[in-house]
């Protein structure tokens, strides 16, 4: 009730008589638009008392009109109260008490600011309608802005997570989280990480949290995770990512935590950008060694920022000269090469490989700017690489 009635009212007994005289309908004025600057601080009321000439018509008909007029304004009901006492017994309420004049029934309307309500008071959406509401009842009713309340209780941020990330989530990262299963293999100070995964059957690592992350799967791997890239939530019961060795996905940041499903251990790298990782800026003749020797260097994946790249060549076979900027390399196979910094055979460096080795290759390190290579070693040779692009 009050602006338009939900609840249905019947004739109230002779006890319930009217207390006051018509309201005059208000003026028509612009409409919410011109009540869109608020203090969102204070709400804005509409207080009122009304009396039914014709229950029924207020009810099938002013109803229906008025209330959908608050739906622009946001305005709802915050009281809707009978105050007749009959009336209030009828409808099953407890009996209220009063001074002075007041009406068979009580209400008010609650909108987002003081500037709503006045919108709605004088919008042409309920001038349209007082005509009947006049006809129906007698109303008194008006606009008023509530004191300011107590701010609400300040309930700081998270403490940044532990690690070199500092979530803003609180949670730690992977290696802080669950060293037994993460390990940083190789880093760039100040630039990026390389990690290497590493889940026995039925390992479960703690929930933790990663920036964006270039991947790349060593063997196949079958992973419940809760969270991304499975679509659950961090705690629910997690969904099964089955990925296949040498697939090399492009994560967005995320938090999740990860069991080992499988049979076999599951055994991936990826590389982190800490951060603040600024770009390496442009080399002068850049030559990219992907289109210099693409029979040696593919891109498997990439993003605005890294290249996911991998290396292989037969024993004995040489690259062309090249650039790189930051990179971070794995071996995944080979046990030797011979590396001509800046093109000079004359200053050949022979460097011995292992297996599962991280390497860090910072463009200031003059081997790793601008180059050959040899595969100088007894076995073929595969290396994985993330390279900056910027």
């Amino acid at each position: 009730m009050g602006c338009g009635a939900s609840k249905p009212a019947e004739t109230p007994s002779p006890a319930a008589e009217p207390y006051a005289a018509p309201a005059a309908a208000p003026p028509a004025a612009p409409a919410a638009a011109e009540y869109a600057a608020a203090d969102p601080s204070k709400k804005g009321y509409v207080y009122g008392f009304f009396d039914m000439k014709d229950p029924a018509e207020f009810k099938n008909v002013y109803s229906p009109m008025a209330e959908p007029t608050l739906d622009p304004y946001g305005g709802k009901f915050a009281i809707k109260y009978p105050l007749a006492p009959p009336l209030a017994a009828k409808m099953g309420v407890k009996e209220s008490k009063g001074f002075g004049t007041t009406g068979m029934m009580a209400f008010a309307l609650e909108f987002e600011t003081f500037e709503k309500a006045m919108g709605w008071f004088t919008g042409p959406e309920y001038a349209a309608v007082t005509g009947k509401r006049d006809e129906v009842s007698d109303f008194r009713m008006a606009v008023c802005e509530a004191m300011g309340g107590s701010p609400a209780p300040y309930v700081p941020p998270p403490a940044p997570g532990p690690g070199p990330f500092a979530f803003a989530s609180g949670l730690p990262d992977c290696c802080t989280a669950s060293p037994d299963l993460y390990k940083t293999i190789a880093e760039i100070e100040g630039v990026a990480r390389l990690v290497e995964m590493t889940f026995p059957p039925g390992a479960k690592d703690l929930p933790h949290e990663h920036p964006v992350h270039n991947m790349y799967f060593l063997v196949d791997c079958k992973l419940k995770i809760s969270g991304p890239p499975t679509p659950t939530k961090l705690g629910e019961e997690g969904g099964v990512a089955e990925v296949p060795a040498g697939a090399a996905p492009i994560f967005p940041a995320m938090a999740h935590q990860v069991e080992n499903v499988g049979d076999c251990d599951g055994r991936a790298v990826f590389v982190e950008a800490f951060p603040g990782c600024k770009p390496c800026g442009d080399i002068e003749g850049y030559i990219s060694p992907f289109e210099v020797s693409p029979g040696c260097y593919k891109i498997l994946e990439q993003d605005d920022n890294w290249i996911t790249g991998m290396l292989t060549m037969e024993v004995g076979e040489k690259d062309d000269f090249h650039h790189h900027k930051d990179h971070l390399i794995y071996v995944i196979e080979g046990d030797g090469v011979t590396i001509y910094p800046g093109g000079d055979e004359s200053a050949a460096m022979v460097v011995p490989l292992k297996v599962g080795a991280g390497i860090p290759a910072p463009m200031a390190a003059p081997p790793f700017a601008s180059h050959t290579l040899l595969n100088s070693g007894t076995v073929p040779l595969k290396m994985l690489f993330f390279e900056a692009k910027k």
